[in-house]
Formats: structure tokens, sequence, C-alpha cells
């Protein structure tokens, strides 16, 4: 009885420890990859003329990276938008697209669970934390 319940407690840690990795698509998030230097600006990319065209902006969030190899400047984005309809519609016609010499790649954006929601703690700002807090249909 006691290896029985053993089994199972281990395998709920195991559940959890593969939820913290776990990736989830978040659909009105979007990963826009390859942007030139001269778009890295959050007032530009909300504009209409780029990515505010597509719809309401809910959060940016900027990125740079070096190429390990090139020692080049790598820029992506995060868009957040106030729905999945708009997100797609950036991806749609962003996707591939030849800006200022650059083809840029957009593709929907990815999140992981809280730990603490995980380790069903309550976390310190639940409004701000850029993490899931709830189970997604998939899991249900």
């Amino acid at each position: 009885m006691e290896s029985r319940l053993l089994g199972l407690f281990i395998s709920s840690i195991e559940k959890e420890e593969s939820l913290k990795k776990l990736r989830i698509i978040k659909q009105n998030l979007i990963h826009i990859h390859g942007l030139p230097k001269n778009l890295v600006n959050i007032e530009i990319l909300k504009s209409k003329e780029y990515f505010g065209q597509y719809g309401t902006i809910k959060n940016v969030i900027l990125s740079k990276k070096i190429n390990s190899e090139t020692r080049k400047e790598i820029y992506s984005v995060y868009i957040t938008y106030e729905n999945k309809i708009e997100a797609a519609c950036a991806i749609l016609c962003v996707d591939s697209l030849l800006i200022c010499g650059k083809i840029i790649r957009a593709v929907f954006g990815t999140t992981r669970f809280c730990i603490n929601f995980l380790e069903n703690k309550k976390c310190r700002d639940s409004q701000k934390c850029k993490y899931l807090h709830k189970l997604s249909k998939i899991f249900i």
C-alpha cells in the first residue's frame, strides 16, 4: 500500500515538474524576430503604420540578443494584443515581410505556468505577472 501511495506522490511531483517546463501558445501574443534596428522603439511599433494597425496593443516587450557566431545584434519583440483575432491577423500580414532590407518572422508567442500557481501559492502580483495562473482548456 505504501509503495502505491509513494508512486502517486512521485507521479504528482513529476507532473508538476513537467508543467514547469511546458511552453503554452498564447493566442493573443505574437513574437516578431529579425526586426531592423531603426524599428526597435515601442512607440513606432505600436503606431498605426506598423503593428497598431492590426488591433489594440496591450503590451510590448523588446528583446536584443547577440548572435554568438556573427556577433551581430538580433532584435525581436513580443506584442500582446487585446484578442487572438488581432494577433492572428498581424502574424498573417507580417510573417516573411521584407522591412528595411530584412525579412522578419512572426509567430504566436508562448508562455509558461506561474511557479507560484503550480505550487498552490499566492502570486505576489498576479495582475502584472506575465505567466499563466489557470489551466487552459487543453488540460481540463
